[in-house]
């Protein structure tokens, strides 16, 4: 609230950011597919293979609501930052997750396996690095 509203003839969607957002999408997606196929090559079955790959995408995207809630701030700020909607948000969508994955009508209906200990210990350094990349973009931007 602290800035002047957007020039009326300024385009709403910069080539820059928008080249910038596609990149995240890509890594997301190749992360994403790395844990396929790690989990497919180690005989895993297809609901514990859905199950990594839709537990990759819903902290990706988590991830990518930290990330990109500041082009200025670092996450750790951001994470520190007094935001109820943001710990909300969180607390939402890992509870929901967890359902999915661990409790026996969710995750039949949604044809999942629950995941074990060592499964996210697997997806969150491939995800972390498919996103934390930006954090060094932004710090490059900044300087």
């Amino acid at each position: 609230m602290k800035r002047p509203p957007r020039d009326l003839h300024q385009t709403m969607f910069h080539p820059k950011k928008v080249f910038v957002i596609a990149l995240q999408g890509a890594s997301i997606l190749l992360a994403t597919f790395a844990l396929l196929v790690i989990t497919t090559k180690s005989g895993r079955s297809e609901a514990e293979i859905r199950s990594v790959a839709f537990t990759s995408l819903v902290l990706a995207n988590l991830l990518l609501i930290l990330v990109n809630l500041s082009w200025r701030k670092n996450i750790l700020q951001i994470l520190l930052s007094a935001n109820r909607a943001l710990v909300m948000v969180i607390v939402a969508a890992v509870a929901c997750l967890s359902a999915i994955l661990y409790i026996p009508f969710f995750s039949s209906l949604f044809h999942l396996a629950p995941l074990r200990l060592n499964d996210f210990f697997m997806i969150s350094p491939i995800i972390l690095v498919s996103i934390l990349w930006f954090e060094g973009f932004k710090l490059l931007k900044k300087g």
